[in-house]
C-alpha cells in the first residue's frame, strides 16, 4: 500500500475551526466552555491558536459542538456551507464597492448612470 502524506492541522487552524463551529451555534466562549466543562480562558487561548488541548478536552469540545474529534482536527474535512457563504458574501461586498454599487442585495447604483 503506498504511503499517503497527511498534513497536520496547526493550532491556529484548530482554533479557527472551534470558533467557526461555536459561532454557527451562536454561542459565546463562556457558553462553549460551560457546556464542555473546560475553562473559558482555555477556549479563548485555543481560538487564538495559543493552546493545544489534550485529547480529553478535544473530545468534550467536539461532543458539545456536535461533531467527531476527527472532523475537528482533520484539516481536509469541510465543516459546513456556512464558511463558503461567508467568503461569497465578502466577495459580493468587494465587487459592489469596486462597481460603485450600494452594499446589500438591492445593488442600487450610488450615482446615476451617464445619459
Amino acid at each position: 500500500m503506498p504511503y499517503m502524506a497527511v498534513r497536520d492541522m496547526d493550532s491556529k487552524e484548530l482554533g479557527e475551526r472551534v470558533m467557526l463551529l461555536r459561532e454557527q451555534k451562536q454561542w459565546s466562549q463562556r457558553t462553549l466552555a460551560r457546556r464542555a466543562e473546560v475553562p473559558r480562558a482555555m477556549v479563548s487561548a485555543l481560538e487564538k491558536g495559543l493552546y493545544d488541548p489534550e485529547l480529553s478536552k478535544l473530545r468534550r469540545l467536539a461532543h458539545v459542538l456536535g461533531i467527531r474529534v476527527g472532523e475537528l482536527v482533520d484539516p481536509d474535512t469541510h465543516l459546513t456551507i456556512c464558511q463558503a457563504l461567508r467568503h461569497i458574501h465578502a466577495a459580493i461586498e468587494a465587487h459592489e464597492t469596486v462597481c460603485g454599487l450600494a452594499p446589500g442585495l438591492d445593488a442600487k447604483p450610488l450615482r446615476e448612470p451617464p445619459m
